[in-house]
């Protein structure tokens, strides 16, 4: 590993160095193992694990084209990042924190409208915290984004939490335990690709 230094660079190695990356994906498995038992140090977790990933893009300046192994190192910082989020909003669900779930929904849909957990998380803080209009309405935000930006339905898992906050079913939406379902553990894609997968599942059902 390459470090700074007054004057300088000098090569560093050995057991008591390790890179951001590394110390991101632990922070991302503890946060996972922690949402259940010990909620409020999953949150602290997932936090500083987002705060190290928000000093910047990884490889900055360097094109993606440039090399495989760049690409899959963009998509591997992506997909720690969506991990720890997801861990931070089951965190705060166990936590009963509904504002703060709100705030960093509404901050990631901003710049990723068609991210469905996104969109479960803000529908679940919505209509915990007593506001079942703004979780309907989020719902339909989401699906608006998906048909006309990319012209697939919402998943499965967000039309069942559509349907019980339409039944007002307070107590199984607002559960901890229920936090699984709404924001599974899979990292869900959308697009051409994941239409396609629907097609092939259904093929396959009627089969």
């Amino acid at each position: 590993i390459i470090g700074s230094q007054a004057g300088g660079y000098r090569f560093n190695s050995g057991p008591s160095w390790s890179t951001d990356i590394a110390v991101v994906e632990r922070l991302v498995a503890e946060a996972q193992a922690r949402t259940s038992a010990a909620p409020a140090l999953a949150a602290s977790a997932a936090r500083r694990g987002l705060t190290m990933l928000a000093r910047g893009e990884p490889l900055p300046g360097v094109q993606q084209s440039d090399a495989d192994w760049v690409g899959e190192c963009v998509r591997h910082v992506e997909g720690l990042r969506r991990r720890l989020r997801r861990a931070l909003w089951l965190a705060d669900m166990g936590l009963g924190r509904w504002d703060d779930l709100v705030e960093q929904a509404e901050a990631t849909l901003v710049s990723e409208p068609h991210d469905e957990d996104a969109g479960r998380a803000l529908m679940t803080a919505h209509h915990s915290r007593g506001d079942r209009g703004s979780a309907l309405r989020a719902y339909d935000r989401l699906r608006a984004h998906l048909l006309d930006d990319l012209g697939v339905e919402p998943s499965h898992e967000t039309d069942r939490l559509y349907a019980a906050i339409l039944r007002d079913e307070r107590g199984p939406i607002s559960a901890h335990r229920s936090g699984a379902e709404l924001i599974p553990d899979d990292v869900r894609l959308v697009g051409p690709d994941v239409d396609l997968q629907r097609l092939v599942d259904a093929w396959g059902d009627a089969a």
